[in-house]
């Protein structure tokens, strides 16, 4: 995004995964289920409309590996979600989990060298709020119709649609800046998220709604990682954001080794 914004980060990773998805789907086209289809719409407008659009904000304010580790509070909130909606089994894992990821957003709170003010982490936070809903309505698409792959395809193509209204009604259309640089990163952002879907997606059909969100959304770790890695000198590790990292990746963990 250093010669984009989130807009265009937002709507071409999308369309890239809608695009994949699609080709996907193609081989092999399964029956309708209209009401399921109606559910894996609602989550895709929810995560890929308004969360990830909250997530690149995020990103451009505050950093990948602050709003990673903040976003990560996902499985938490998916579990107590999950506990209400679901109906699945409330454990003191959950709750101590729910303590250590409390606990690492604490320290990014007093993040040393960054600049940004304390209220931005609000917007990783609905993110994630939004994240896990859409988990929620996804488990209950498959339960409705067990197909993956439609469920990702036709999150997608929602979550698209969704934010080109969005971008259409807020008069935003005319924002998008896209170079030939940055259309090369969000393609291959596209391309990530559209496995990264897939695999979430058949993780949810055979398994507990909490522990498959859980591991997925382990990877504030592996953006703290990459970051270092790939983004030297345009993010700023301290101490406080990898302590912090670690200990809601710890909460993660906890959640996931004892349900």
């Amino acid at each position: 995004m250093e010669k984009s914004n989130p807009l265009s980060a937002s709507l071409i990773s999308t369309l890239m995964q809608v695009a994949i998805l699609t080709v996907f789907l193609l081989a092999d086209i399964p029956e309708i289920d209209w009401f399921a289809i109606t559910l894996f719409a609602i989550s895709g407008a929810f995560a890929l409309g308004l969360g990830r659009l909250l997530n690149f904000m995020s990103i451009e304010n505050i950093g990948v590996a602050i709003t990673s580790s903040v976003v990560g509070i996902n499985p938490l909130i998916t579990s107590f979600l999950a506990i209400l909606f679901l109906g699945e089994q409330a454990l003191f894992s959950t709750f101590l989990g729910a303590i250590l990821v409390a606990a690492g957003i604490f320290l990014l709170n007093g993040l040393e060298g960054k600049s940004f003010k304390k209220r931005f982490l609000i917007v990783p936070f609905l993110s994630a709020l939004f994240y896990a809903f859409a988990n929620v309505i996804r488990k209950i698409g498959l339960n409705v119709q067990s197909e993956p792959l439609l469920g990702a395809q036709v999150g997608a193509a929602a979550g698209t649609i969704s934010f080109l209204l969005y971008l259409i009604a807020s008069g935003k259309i005319g924002m998008l800046r896209v170079t030939a640089k940055s259309f090369g990163y969000y393609f291959m952002a596209g391309v990530s998220s559209s496995l990264g879907w897939i695999a979430m997606m058949y993780a949810l059909q055979t398994g507990n709604v909490s522990i498959a969100t859980t591991i997925v959304f382990s990877y504030p770790l592996f953006s703290l990682i990459l970051s270092w890695l790939f983004l030297r000198g345009r993010e700023i590790l301290s101490w406080r954001t990898i302590l912090g990292c670690i200990i809601i990746v710890m909460g993660v963990i906890v959640v996931t080794l004892f349900k």
